[in-house]
């Protein structure tokens, strides 16, 4: 009876062990693809916000800027990919934080910015959003363009990306890695505004508490290029 329940517990260890194995052998982080060692990649593109400072008054002209080479580390600096003539589904919105405001009438402030762009840069303009495409030319990637407020108030801008909407939908545009080890279609812009310099203690003028809830500790620039300024 004993030798029988002690081979029972060794075949309950030997299957702990090999559940165990399996599980480690298999890290979230792999994608299965040839050569891809993430199970997704994601980049950095720069954005520029001048003036930079958390004030502007009517009538000033804001300028977004954003320029980067077709060879971008991913994030975590392991390969270095190269981006040729890739779509980045870049869009913006504005978000009158002072304001209150549900959930379905949160971007609908379009209408107190003029925005200006060339027609290089596929401007389009909806009621809530608008919608940019990068020029690319000699290896790099520019986006331009100029918006001047019209209204006063506290403003959350925000320079997203459409391809992080869903972690489901994968990109169908391929990179390739310097290496060729790695095809991957995997991959994610993040999007951050001068360096990250946000001015999120502005949400604190919010009525709306889902703005306040940010400021400190959920806000992420580096994630969806939100900057955060009063019109004056």
């Amino acid at each position: 009876m004993h030798r029988f329940i002690h081979d029972l517990d060794m075949k309950k260890l030997f299957f702990i062990l090999t559940i165990s194995t399996i599980f480690f052998a298999c890290p979230d982080n792999f994608s299965g693809d040839d050569g891809c060692k993430q199970y997704r990649y994601n980049f950095t593109l720069p954005i520029s916000f001048v003036p930079t400072g958390s004030i502007i008054h009517i009538g000033d002209t804001v300028t977004i800027t954003s320029k980067f080479s077709n060879k971008l580390w991913n994030d975590k600096h392991t390969e270095l990919f190269t981006f040729d003539s890739i779509d980045f589904k870049i869009s913006c919105h504005f978000i009158k934080v002072d304001t209150i405001i549900d959930a379905q009438g949160r971007f609908n402030f379009l209408k107190d910015f003029e925005i200006i762009a060339d027609s290089l840069y596929n401007f389009r303009k909806g009621k809530t959003t608008t919608a940019f495409d990068y020029f690319y030319d000699n290896n790099e990637y520019f986006l331009k363009f100029k918006f001047i407020p019209m209204v006063k108030g506290v403003y959350l801008f925000e320079f997203i990306s459409r391809r992080n909407l869903s972690s489901f939908d994968w990109d169908d545009a391929y990179i390739l890695d310097e290496d060729g080890d790695c095809e991957t279609n995997r991959w994610r812009p993040q999007l951050i505004t001068n360096n990250g310099q946000s001015y999120s203690e502005l949400l604190e003028y919010s009525p709306n508490e889902y703005y306040k809830e940010k400021v400190g500790y959920n806000f992420h620039p580096q994630r969806d290029g939100a900057h955060c300024f009063k019109v004056e």
